[in-house]
């Protein structure tokens, strides 16, 4: 039994593997996966057989990220239920995101002339729903960044960094069978 297994794929492959190193009894301290623990679905598929793994997230509900307009992560997703009757994933969040930090950048620039509202977007130094923003000139966002999440009590948990951290981590990971 390894430390550690770290499987990159997408949801599919996140419950296809979980489910297989259930079934060979494979029992690391940590099993943690590239997408897959992200998504809503995955604990909902899984059941039990999802708690403990640990995901990355560019983004979940449960991160608690403030900022103007939409207010903080939860406010967010409060919205999104209240309108669509949906809970909101990582996907919708960006595209929101990302529309609402060129609507900040158009109005900053007082125009839609795309050296302003590059020049307006550069300058931009803000936390949003989304999480922290600052671009660099190379187009990167120098703020931002992924936080780690893990699946505890069937629930998408933000785990780090400390300052959005619901609950500390987990580690280690108790076997199949003492679940």
């Amino acid at each position: 039994n390894p430390d550690m297994i770290i499987v990159a794929g997408f949801f599919q492959e996140a419950l296809l593997a979980t489910k297989q190193a259930k079934e060979l009894k494979l029992c690391p301290k940590l099993l943690a996966m590239s997408v897959g623990p992200e998504i809503p679905d995955f604990p909902k598929n899984l059941g039990k057989d999802a708690e403990f793994i640990v995901g990355n997230a560019w983004w979940s509900t449960t991160m608690g990220w403030k900022g103007p307009d939409y207010g903080s992560t939860q406010d967010y997703v409060k919205l999104v239920q209240e309108k669509y009757r949906y809970e909101p994933g990582y996907h919708i969040a960006s595209g929101t995101a990302a529309g609402h930090l060129l609507q900040m950048a158009i109005e900053k620039a007082a125009s839609t002339d795309t050296d302003k509202v590059r020049a307006a977007l550069l300058a931009m130094d803000v936390e949003t729903f989304w999480g922290p923003t600052k671009w660099a000139e190379s187009g990167k966002n120098m703020k931002g960044g992924q936080g780690v999440i893990q699946i505890l009590d069937a629930k998408i948990t933000s785990v780090y960094p400390e300052r959005i951290r619901e609950k500390a981590p987990a580690y280690p990971m108790p076997c199949w069978d003492k679940r």
